[in-house]
């Protein structure tokens, strides 16, 4: 590991120690607000930190909904390019199902459902498919250029393994 990688790693261990403590602190005074309220009837509990409280609660909950709208919007605006480029893009799982697919990936393959098929299913061609897989084992790019002599079609196939979570296949 190079010294930027154990740095950050050692400043994200005290962040996350840092929220940690803050947890346990909110819990324990959750805590005894919940005790005090059980154990008397003449309550004396600070109001001005429950009104804190409650303020950090509802900025927590507005932050998210902002978060979760730009997101939103965010994969709006990219679906709406992806449904408009010409070249067929399909998004597979690690498992070889696919996730997504353009209108141009249904021409190009001649599916009108790819989702949740396998890719061997869909793009029925052992190369296509031997560069996908090929792809999944080395997590590197593959580029495979093929004849598909029954439609007089030549395509070029690039495969990009996801960084994050599964395999994306994107063929032109």
């Amino acid at each position: 590991m190079n010294t930027f990688t154990i740095i950050s790693l050692i400043v994200l261990f005290f962040i996350a120690l840092w929220f940690a403590w803050r947890y346990f602190d909110l819990r324990r005074h959750l805590d005894k607000y919940a005790n005090l309220i059980r154990g008397q009837n003449d309550l004396h509990i600070d109001v001005k930190e429950l009104e804190n409280l409650s303020s950090a609660v509802t900025s927590l909950i507005a932050t998210f909904g902002m978060r979760h709208s730009t997101l939103e919007e965010e994969r709006a605006r990219l679906a709406t390019v992806l449904d408009q480029i010409t070249d067929g893009v399909l998004i597979a799982d690690e498992h070889g199902l696919i996730q997504f697919a353009n209108p141009a990936a249904g021409k190009l393959f001649q599916t009108s459902n790819p989702l949740n098929r396998s890719i061997a299913e869909v793009v029925r061609n052992h190369q296509l498919v031997k560069a996908w897989r090929h792809s999944q084992q080395t997590r590197q790019m593959q580029s495979e250029s093929i004849e598909v002599p029954t439609r007089h079609q030549f395509l070029q196939l690039v495969v990009i393994p996801d960084a994050h979570a599964s395999g994306r296949t994107d063929g032109a």
